[in-house]
């Protein structure tokens, strides 16, 4: 450690060296004259000041011979140049090797070059190194000063933290001094605690009741800094009493948050907010921390410690702020074993997520008895992360992208959703998509490809898969069969249809009996016309109007009759004339119906297994 020894030398302590100073030949180093030369100029040097240059001549001679005279220059020169380590470590060595008078110089230079590396670190600002090496002093040794230096670094840095604005700081070091000041430091403490007091209650007390809040104020501060904060909470509520400010609320509020009681924190500051402005950033993470992990004491089963379990909640917010989301999220993840708490899972999720850690919040996710809406999303997510086979690290963007092909197709855009999980193969959750895309529009082939490939890598869709591959199966099985059977349809031959000789005979004999009945059909037509005839006749000479008119109707009804027969006779002996006419052309000219006037017709349909028949002559 490097710097100037706070214990000057005297006169009278220079004069000292020469306790130890012998003549040379007195000097028990044999007769190598280098170690002598060397010895002698650094002896030189160090009377003259030259502490450097002394060393280095000191250090010469000490490499060829050692001895406690070197040894003593050497640790005075150390001394000096501020190389405290070095300086104790010989002036130790020279334990028990002098004389009385100088084994008291030893002890008296050893004291103040203790307590000069311990004043070099309270110089720069190093309070563990100095209270370590205070502790480190020998009792006794030097307690004059061991007094002043006892805090001094302490109070120091409190100072300069005020000096800075951050008095809220200040006062918490300021509280955890907890050494036996001398009174100069008691002294200054106590005007910094009065100071930063003012500071941070936001005024300087000059009436009574001012002052009475004042002193319960600081009261308050010091409990609430020995982290006591339900005791803190009294001494607040009393200055409030006395006198309302708003920095009391707000360490009133302090204290109710170390207690986790959010309800009467946010109360008591709820009026004061825009005079708190400057602590708009702890006011408005108090808030969001009372949101997301506050529980009420009557929300806590029996046997958990509440207290303790907000601590932990407090600890994973305060760690999410610093940017430590892995640590947040382990964190949590472990209060989870204490209290089952399903937003806390999700949270632990969204930060192993941040950190990049995608199976450890697939895990957290995976363990939880009933997820909520945003839960089962973010493990479909995680999900998709964790099996990514793509051996780049911009897996966030291609689940945005999947999840774009997924909204795409959705809202029927088919083209698209294909193009994009085509450029997302390498991801089983895309691969399983296009197959149940495929499964749906019938493309069996295709979708039996891509449930083979996703086999035994999507473990909560195993059973999805397996009946996807089977109606696959089934469905390819069946169009295979359908389409041997066309095949086989297509390569049967086609016996030509046998000669009918009996067809022209039939058409005439059917036509000659169309032709008879005809004759038939025209009796009964004349019949009719008989029986209206009659009726007509009667009807002229009919006496009376009732008789007249029944034989009106009786002629109407022949009449009609005779219509009838008249139309079913004459059709009857036009088709049958027909039929002559073609039987007798049939058997004249001997042709007959074309060779595929009759036949079949086999057409695939596709999508498989339909057949349309047609017959013609």
């Amino acid at each position: 450690m490097w710097g100037m020894c706070v214990a000057g030398m005297s006169g009278a302590a220079l004069a000292q060296d020469s306790k130890l100073d012998a003549p040379a030949a007195a000097v028990p180093m044999g007769t190598n004259s280098d170690a002598i030369r060397h010895y002698d100029d650094g002896k030189e040097h160090f009377k003259s000041g030259r502490y450097f240059d002394a060393m280095k001549e000191l250090e010469a001679a000490y490499r060829i011979m050692q001895n406690e005279y070197i040894e003593y220059y050497l640790a005075q020169t150390y001394d000096r140049l501020g190389r405290y380590d070095d300086a104790i470590s010989f002036y130790n060595k020279l334990a028990g090797r002098l004389g009385p008078e100088q084994e008291r110089d030893r002890q008296a230079r050893l004291a103040r070059c203790r307590i000069g590396k311990v004043r070099a670190a309270v110089d720069a600002g190093l309070c563990d190194e100095a209270n370590r090496n205070l502790a480190e002093l020998p009792l006794g040794m030097e307690s004059k000063g061991r007094a002043e230096l006892q805090g001094s670094c302490e109070i120091r840095a409190a100072q300069d933290l005020a000096n800075r604005g951050g008095c809220e700081d200040a006062s918490r070091l300021l509280s955890s001094i907890r050494f036996n000041l001398s009174r100069p430091l008691a002294k200054q403490k106590e005007e910094l605690e009065r100071f930063c007091g003012q500071e941070l209650m936001g005024f300087k007390p000059t009436t009574a009741s001012q002052r009475a809040a004042f002193v319960l104020f600081n009261r308050g501060r010091k409990l609430f800094y020995e982290g006591r904060f339900v005791e803190a909470q009294k001494p607040f509520q009393n200055a409030l009493n006395i006198y309302d400010e708003p920095h009391i609320r707000l360490y009133s509020h302090r204290a109710y948050m170390g207690d986790f009681d959010c309800r009467a924190a946010q109360d008591v500051v709820a009026t004061v907010l825009t005079a708190l402005d400057r602590y708009a950033d702890e006011l408005q993470a108090d808030e969001t921390w009372c949101a997301k992990y506050y529980m009420e004491p009557k929300d806590v089963p029996e046997g958990v410690d509440r207290i303790a379990l907000m601590t932990q909640y407090r600890v994973a917010h305060r760690l999410v702020r610093e940017g430590k989301t892995d640590m947040a999220a382990q964190l949590l993840e472990k209060t989870l074993t204490i209290f089952e708490r399903g937003d806390i899972r999700l949270a632990a999720a969204r930060f192993y997520l941040q950190a990049k850690r995608y199976r450890e919040a697939e895990v957290v996710l995976s363990q939880g008895s009933s997820l909520s809406g945003d839960a089962k999303a973010l493990l479909a997510r995680v999900r998709f992360l964790v099996r990514d086979e793509n051996t780049d690290t911009d897996r966030e963007q291609r689940y945005s992208k999947f999840e774009e092909a997924l909204q795409a197709g959705r809202s029927g855009d088919g083209v698209k959703a294909a193009a994009l999980l085509g450029a997302l193969q390498e991801n089983p959750y895309a691969r399983l998509e296009m197959a149940r895309r495929g499964l749906s529009a019938g493309e069996w082939e295709k979708a039996l490809h891509a449930f083979i490939s996703v086999e035994n890598k999507i473990p909560e869709a195993q059973d999805e898969i397996a009946r996807g591959k089977a109606t696959c199966s089934e469905q390819i099985a069946r169009a295979v069969a359908t389409r041997e059977r066309l095949r086989l349809a297509r390569e049967r031959p086609v016996e030509p249809p046998k000669r009918s000789v009996a067809l022209p005979w039939s058409l005439m004999g059917t036509g000659i009996g169309g032709v008879a009945a005809s004759g038939l059909f025209f009796y009964f037509y004349y019949n009719c016309r008989d029986r209206h005839d009659g009726a007509m006749k009667d009807y002229r000479i009919a006496v009376t109007p009732a008789e007249a008119e029944r034989l009106r109707k009786k002629a109407d009804d022949a009449r009609r009759e005779a219509k009838i027969w008249s139309t079913v006779g004459y059709v009857s002996a036009g088709v049958g004339t027909g039929l002559i006419v073609t039987g007798v052309i049939l058997l004249v000219t001997g042709k007959e119906p074309a060779e595929d006037a009759q036949g079949l017709s086999v057409v695939p349909i596709q999508g498989g297994g339909a057949v349309s028949w047609s017959m013609s002559y």
